[in-house]
């Protein structure tokens, strides 16, 4: 897709038309969204595991040291 297209959102097979079309600015701006928020997610499941992993570790080295 190139800047002054327009792509259709969704497809009728009843009518054989489009629902609805956008540009190439709405297109790109969801991406940028989509893009965001996948990173936002990304980081938080990253901090999840890295403290999950610290806590195991933590929890292991304590046994090793009462046993």
């Amino acid at each position: 897709m190139r800047r002054g297209d327009r792509c259709e959102l969704s497809y009728d097979t009843g009518t054989g038309r489009s629902i609805g079309t956008s540009t190439y600015e709405q297109v790109a701006f969801g991406q940028e969204l989509k893009r965001r928020s996948l990173y936002q997610q990304g980081a938080v499941f990253t901090l999840y595991g890295t403290v999950g992993m610290g806590i195991v570790v933590v929890a292991t080295r304590k046994r090793r040291l009462a046993a």
